[in-house]
């Protein structure tokens, strides 16, 4: 009996001694909680100006798209409306008068179709379309492999 509460007493020491004597590994000192709570909240502010910083970029990056489409659309319409200008002279024949007019018209040039607009032709047996789409393909296939 005195072995096994020997052995008992010797087993209990070993157990209390693992567990380091009462010491609380679990809890933090004062300075660790600090830190832990500023890195905390230092990453959620990094976050926060990353977002917004992310937001402003992709509105810069619509204003710019929409200012090089308005560009764009304003060099169409001044290409399709270059003006023609015609001057006539007419002599009086008995004045000795002079007049010149000058007359002033618009120009409208026919939009040129893409062989993509082509696509749509060339689905009915239209044999121009069809060479207009295939060379735009092999194009478009020889730039990708350039």
């Amino acid at each position: 009996m005195k072995k096994s509460l020997l052995i008992l007493a010797a087993a209990s020491a070993v157990a209390f001694a693992a567990c380091n004597g009462g010491n609380n590994e679990g809890s933090y000192t004062q300075a660790q909680v600090d830190s832990i709570a500023k890195v905390k909240s230092d990453s959620i502010a990094a976050a926060m100006k990353n977002q917004t910083d992310s937001t402003i970029a992709a509105e810069a990056m619509a204003k710019a798209r929409s200012a090089d489409s308005l560009r764009v659309i304003d060099s169409i319409i001044a290409s399709t409306k270059k003006t023609t200008t015609t001057t006539v002279v007419k002599k009086g024949g008995s004045k000795g008068t002079t007049t010149t007019t000058t007359k002033t018209e618009p120009k409208v040039e026919e939009p040129k179709t893409t062989p993509l607009e082509d696509k749509k032709a060339s689905r009915f047996e239209d044999a121009a379309a069809k060479k207009k789409v295939d060379e735009a393909l092999d194009k478009k296939k020889a730039d990708r492999f350039k």
